[in-house]
């Protein structure tokens, strides 16, 4: 089934349509909840949340951007969302698992105090993230966590491409302002 097929179908309320959708797109969007939101249980809520928004609005797809780049907005809004939700209810994230642990060289020696001490470090960078603003956070994150280019952060965010290496240079900027003296 190609996307348009898939659209009219789901646009036609076919359940089959939908399951193939969250089949094939799931894993982007827990991605880029996670991304954001940095808690497994918040990314999947969210996940369900983003999943539960493209079946209600589907029929409002404007065909101005492939599905999954409209999927991936819709992503990041929910977990905008979210995080403001989260924010005004003065909760924070605690950190759940450590996730670069099997990124480490096997010749490396992780002592405790060492795993602590990353972990320590992943939840500063996370709090440095946090103060940005919504556009340049969501810059930061697609590109350094979800690996996209600048002119595909261009086409998700709706932005020109200028605007997009402008947020992310300040951003990155701050976040070293943030963490310098810190690390």
């Amino acid at each position: 089934m190609n996307e348009n097929e898939l659209i009219k179908a789901l646009i036609q309320g076919d359940r089959n349509a939908f399951n193939l959708l969250v089949e094939k797109h799931k894993d982007m969007v827990f991605a880029v909840c996670f991304s954001f939101l940095n808690n497994t249980l918040d990314a999947e809520d969210t996940s369900q949340e983003v999943f539960i928004q493209i079946y209600k609005s589907i029929h409002q797809f404007k065909h101005k951007s492939t599905l999954k780049t409209w999927i991936y907005r819709i992503a990041i809004s929910k977990s905008s969302d979210f995080i403001k939700k989260k924010k005004r209810k003065k909760r924070y994230a605690v950190l759940s698992r450590y996730q670069d642990v099997e990124s480490v060289s096997s010749s490396t020696i992780l002592t405790p105090q060492k795993i602590l001490e990353n972990k320590e470090n992943l939840i500063l960078l996370h709090q440095a993230i946090d103060l940005l603003s919504e556009k340049a956070k969501s810059t930061f994150i697609l590109q350094h966590f979800l690996c996209k280019t600048n002119t595909e952060i261009a086409e998700l965010l709706d932005m020109p491409k200028s605007t997009v290496d402008s947020h992310l240079k300040r951003s990155k900027e701050k976040i070293k302002k943030s963490l310098s003296g810190i690390l």
